[in-house]
């Protein structure tokens, strides 16, 4: 089932979600002149985090949230938890010794602010906020205890650095399918997969609705990544807002299967990634709306 919104409908409705994160993230940061011997540091966390952004893990957390009838306040450290998170991994990815980019969010990149010793401090600086605000989560401790674990097993060997540690590894000789498919799932779509589960479980989901959101989020999660290698190979800097190109020398679902072949199969996830949402009728179709997007987007 695809979204009735119009485009008009998700373009706005994407602006307020996006507007109502960015307020809540800047609140969130160190005030510069609390940290008078870390200014640099805090600086580079406002910079890095500020500097523009989708917001999308952030957005579908509010909108599982909406969807299961919770507030705000249920799921706003996660939230803010995710977003930090991210950026925090984009910092590294950032850095000389992983992809070198200078460009992010249409901004220099932080180690070319900054340097890279800072860099550095600040991704590390956004991990721990991150783990700072899922503690202070106002939910039952063992639900607030299970969100942190997943946190950690997030971002740690088991997902975004073991995801990180093949990617280096990954050039063009010897790829296949299999190894791609794990690195994107491991980098990219295991954030969504925690943001979408965490915040139906923080919601009160029955085990289906869990079951149903996190099999969009797998699915979401891969289609953002294969339009992400798309706009790679196909977009323009001033529109996609980062370095291109950065991957010409890894083997990404382009390279495997040619420009029309990946976009084939961003439809097809966007597809099942909207069907999965089925037992929620018309209710979820924020959600699809935002499955949309990912299908559509340039940057």
């Amino acid at each position: 089932m695809s979204s009735t919104w119009s485009a008009t409908r998700l373009a706005q409705y994407l602006a307020t979600e996006k507007a109502r994160v960015d307020e809540l993230l800047r609140a969130s940061l160190p005030r510069v002149e609390d940290y008078p011997r870390a200014a640099d540091v805090a600086r580079a966390m406002q910079h890095a985090v500020m500097a523009g952004g989708k917001r999308l893990r952030a957005i579908l957390i509010f909108a599982v949230a909406e969807l299961l009838g919770a507030g705000e306040k249920r799921v706003k450290e996660l939230a803010l938890a995710v977003e930090h998170i991210h950026t925090s991994s984009l910092v590294f990815d950032d850095l000389p010794a992983m992809d070198d980019a200078d460009l992010r969010r249409g901004q220099p990149t932080v180690h070319k602010v900054f340097g890279e010793a800072t860099a550095i401090l600040c991704a590390n600086a956004l991990l721990m906020l991150a783990f700072e605000l899922l503690a202070r989560a106002e939910l039952r401790p063992r639900d607030k205890d299970l969100l942190i674990e997943q946190a950690a097993r997030c971002v740690g060997l088991p997902g975004m650095i073991g995801g990180q540690a093949a990617d280096l590894h990954l050039m063009k000789a010897g790829a296949d399918l299999a190894t791609v498919e794990y690195i994107h799932a491991h980098k990219t779509g295991v954030l969504f997969l925690y943001a979408l589960g965490g915040a139906a479980r923080a919601c009160g989901a029955n085990d289906a609705q869990v079951a149903a959101l996190e099999s969009y989020a797998r699915n979401l999660g891969l289609a953002f990544q294969i339009t992400d290698d798309l706009l790679d190979r196909t977009g323009a800097v001033e529109e996609v807002g980062k370095s291109l190109h950065k991957d010409r020398d890894k083997t990404t679902f382009v390279d495997l299967g040619g420009v029309e072949e990946a976009r084939r199969v961003v439809e097809e996830l966007v597809s099942t990634a909207q069907a999965s949402l089925a037992l929620f009728d018309q209710r979820a179709d924020a959600l699809r709306a935002v499955a949309d997007f990912v299908r559509v987007r340039r940057y």
